[in-house]
């Protein structure tokens, strides 16, 4: 498995989670919540993996492994935030689809917040809203690949260049 594979991945497994299974018994609420955390990794993960492909190949296209690993292992979850935040900015000019995936993402790793540190929510977890989630997930990602690199490797420098105060 290449590591720029794994989103999909966990895009499967969020799926295999929040579904009934194949003897007919129904998702728990802790595999709907690990659905939706997982779901929010897979998010996360195809957004640092696109950063570390659009800094790291040369212009023959080739990636240069230890450079695209380090980018990659170098992104946090604030560093992909902060470029939200930022990307949000019209000030930077980035398209509309920029735009909408930077104000999906926070809402997302809220969603995986809830699920993975609130265990005693009062919200109760369903099948179908946590699919619409993955959905909305698998949307996203397929929105972004459809904008043109440039603002793709802007978005991935905000993420990767880390702001001085």
């Amino acid at each position: 498995m290449k590591a720029c594979d794994v989103h999909a991945d966990l895009l499967d497994s969020a799926v295999k989670l929040a579904c009934t299974d194949s003897s007919g018994t129904p998702p728990t609420q802790t595999d709907l919540r690990r659905a939706l955390s997982t779901a929010y990794y897979a998010l996360f993960h195809f957004v640092i993996a696109q950063c570390a492909d659009l800094l790291t190949c040369d212009p023959g296209g080739q990636n240069l492994d230890r450079a695209w690993r380090q980018v990659y292992r170098s992104i946090r979850h604030s560093d992909v935030r902060n470029a939200c935040n930022l990307a949000a900015d019209a000030i930077y000019g980035f398209p509309a689809e920029v735009q909408a995936f930077a104000a999906f993402y926070p809402n997302m790793r809220r969603r995986r917040e809830e699920a993975d540190y609130d265990p005693k929510s009062q919200q109760v977890f369903k099948p179908q809203h946590v699919m619409a989630k993955i959905e909305e997930v698998e949307f996203a990602i397929q929105q972004f690949c459809q904008v043109e690199e440039k603002h793709r490797r802007a978005f991935a420098i905000l993420m990767a260049v880390k702001r001085s105060s």
